[in-house]
């Protein structure tokens, strides 16, 4: 009696094509996930219009407390964000005038007022732009403004208002 021949050729060649189908999806979905975690090589190209709505951390303007906070505590970034020469300006009494004088980098130590218990900080918000720090120190005439300007995202302090008597 011969043996009849079944026919499993078919199947198994739909199944092989099958499993590589399925075997290069997977390649292709792991090569793009790993490509993904290198923000230098991989570019994904997004309409113009796409794009302007997203933000940077350059293009992100810096928060007025996060900013201060940072520029009392750190010498390095408090001198960075100073605008150099710093205008000094001292309010003079009744029969005295204003005088004004410009401090340079060389000249100005870190100080952060903060940490001196008797001083107490008022920031005071001129514009969307513009913070003016009042220190001054209760019962003894003790009063100076430091100014602050936000310019392209970042804070900035660009004088100094000595209003002591």
């Amino acid at each position: 009696m011969p043996v009849k021949h079944i026919p499993l050729l078919k199947p198994i060649t739909i199944m092989l094509q099958l499993i590589k189908k399925i075997s290069l999806l997977y390649v292709s979905v792991l090569l793009l996930l790993t490509a993904c975690g290198n923000d230098k090589q991989t570019r994904i190209l997004l309409p113009a219009k796409a794009v302007t709505k997203f933000k940077t951390a350059d293009t992100v303007p810096e928060r007025f407390a996060v900013f201060f906070k940072r520029f009392n505590s750190d010498s390095v970034f408090q001198i960075s964000r100073i605008i150099f020469p710093l205008k000094l300006t001292i309010i003079g009494g009744e029969d005295e005038g204003d005088t004004t004088k410009f401090l340079q980098k060389k000249d100005w130590w870190f100080q952060d007022p903060q940490k001196q218990k008797d001083i107490i900080v008022r920031p005071q918000r001129i514009d969307e732009t513009t913070v003016a720090v009042h220190l001054l120190i209760d019962e003894t005439g003790f009063s100076v403004y430091r100014n602050f300007v936000n310019r392209k995202g970042k804070w900035w302090m660009v004088s100094i208002r000595d209003e002591s008597d």
